[in-house]
């Protein structure tokens, strides 16, 4: 496995990411700058070979998913991707925030618009017409183990694999962390939150680092055991 770590630092704090590579290595190759443009309209095709067709532009955007669970420093990741190709575009969640949302929003696909995985390519040709001048454009994608199995969920993996084939391709990048220091951002996260100081999880200048430095952080091992249990599932 290819892996690209990247090292986040937040406050004392530093978060080690594995960035699993599929199609990502020459996704910077081409920064498009402000000539970039979209000639695209939701009604124009363009044609790869007789057999896919879609409203992609293979003079847009890269198309990127980034793939991961939560609290893996994806959303800097996705910062760090848009700032180093051009234009940093919004870290979306698309098919859902968590295990709940992310089965029915599935779920919803498979009712509105089947199991073909066609409404992700629809995605990516909206995303390249509203940010024309990015380098790269994409979404979120939260791999719980419940949904990602869902019909709808292995339509659109078996329509990105097919796209693979053609220009332009839609490229995964899979972010993994150590599942301990997932556990350890979540109840950092989770205190800051419940907290009466109102202490911020994420820091940007020295007082709330300072804040961070003095509090006691506990964490409850006695309890780790399901919760890696269920990360291992959703893996």
């Amino acid at each position: 496995m290819k892996c690209l770590y990247i090292a986040l630092v937040f406050g004392s704090l530093i978060i080690l990411s594995c960035v699993e590579l599929f199609h990502f290595l020459h996704a910077a190759e081409t920064i498009y700058g402000s000539q970039g443009r979209i000639n695209a309209t939701a009604s124009s095709l363009f044609v790869d070979d007789e057999n896919v067709t879609s409203c992609l532009d293979p003079e847009g955007p890269k198309l990127i998913i980034l793939m991961s669970l939560g609290r893996s420093g994806s959303g800097s990741t996705w910062q760090l991707i848009g700032a180093l190709t051009g234009e940093e575009t919004p870290s979306e969640e698309w098919t859902g925030s968590n295990s709940n949302k992310s089965m029915d929003f599935f779920e919803y696909v498979a009712e509105n618009y089947g199991t073909d995985g066609e409404v992700f390519v629809e995605k990516f040709c909206r995303l390249q017409r509203e940010y024309p001048n990015a380098g790269v454009v994409g979404f979120k994608w939260k791999p719980f183990g419940s949904s990602f199995r869902h019909p709808a969920s292995i339509g659109a993996l078996k329509r990105i694999s097919q796209q693979a084939k053609v220009n332009p391709p839609i490229q995964i990048i899979h972010m993994t962390r150590n599942p301990l220091d997932v556990l350890i951002s979540q109840h950092k996260h989770n205190t800051a939150k419940a907290s009466h100081e109102k202490l911020r999880a994420h820091c940007h200048e020295q007082e709330c680092q300072k804040a961070h430095l003095e509090k006691k952080w506990t964490l409850p091992t006695q309890h780790l055991i399901h919760p890696l249990e269920r990360m291992k599932n959703d893996t």
